[in-house]
């Protein structure tokens, strides 16, 4: 009965363990895409070519200067 319950016990410590680390690693990586999602709509800017057609091109400098400010 001991053995029983120490080895559920274990299993729940590390099936909460993988789950809490897969949860930040996807926290991470949706935080990485927000900010180069932010980063690249506030650091373009649009030239009006033709009549009716816009072209969005962006800052170059000013887009790795947020993505690095971001800390990615």
């Amino acid at each position: 009965m001991k053995n029983g319950l120490m080895s559920t016990t274990i299993l729940w410590v590390v099936l909460t363990a993988a789950a809490l680390f897969f949860a930040v690693t996807r926290a991470d990586k949706y935080l990485k895409i927000k900010a180069i999602d932010d980063c690249a709509s506030i650091s373009r800017y649009e030239v009006q070519e033709k009549p009716g057609v816009k072209v969005s091109m962006p800052i170059e400098d000013a887009y790795k200067n947020c993505v690095k400010e971001k800390g990615y």
